[in-house]
């Protein structure tokens, strides 16, 4: 097998073959944010103005693709701040923070596991109460220790919610206690 050769410096790439670096480099930052990935996207596309090649149809294209504002990225991307990047899907949720549960709304950044939006967060807490689980909850009373929180017994009802991403249900008062603490923050 042989060795896969260097990539060309990129003042000596094709402008073909930077669109597709620059595609190639807007998915890296988008998937994993590094700052040599940012970095590689300031210097191809400072490469592209200086060939004066016009980015909107590649950007959409790449959007429409991925389902990601990719231009938004660019722009975040070129502004050096000091955030690092996050990409936006086209209903303009951060992705990385999309609800695991609803998905249509963004969940909080904060300390607790929870990785949906306040909205479904009370809605668990309600599913437990009421023992009425709404679409892709799942309720359950278990007599195996691993499968619930550190609250239960084996009378306990516990939900998971996305209920086939999670490892152990939870009941009302991990709930009430994650609750508490958003409201806190």
């Amino acid at each position: 097998m042989r060795p896969t050769p260097p990539d060309l410096p990129i003042p000596s790439r094709s402008t073909e073959t930077l669109l597709e670096d620059l595609d190639i480099a807007l998915r890296k930052v988008a998937l994993q944010y590094h700052p040599s990935n940012v970095d590689s996207v300031c210097r191809i596309h400072d490469e592209l103005q200086q060939r004066a090649v016009k980015l909107g149809r590649p950007l959409r294209s790449l959007s429409k693709a991925t389902g990601w504002m990719m231009d938004d990225l660019l722009q975040q991307c070129l502004s050096g701040g000091e955030e690092y990047p996050r990409v936006r899907l086209l209903n303009g949720l951060r992705r990385d923070q999309v609800c695991y549960g609803c998905k249509k709304r963004e969940r909080p950044e904060d300390p607790t596991a929870f990785l949906v939006c306040d909205e479904c967060l009370k809605a668990m807490l309600r599913a437990v109460e009421t023992k009425r689980p709404a679409a892709g909850m799942f309720l359950y009373r278990t007599y195996t220790p691993e499968a619930r929180c550190r609250h239960a017994n084996d009378e306990t009802v516990l939900v998971l919610y996305p209920w086939f991403e999670a490892e152990a249900g939870v009941c009302a008062t991990c709930l009430r206690e994650a609750i508490a603490e958003r409201s806190a923050s």
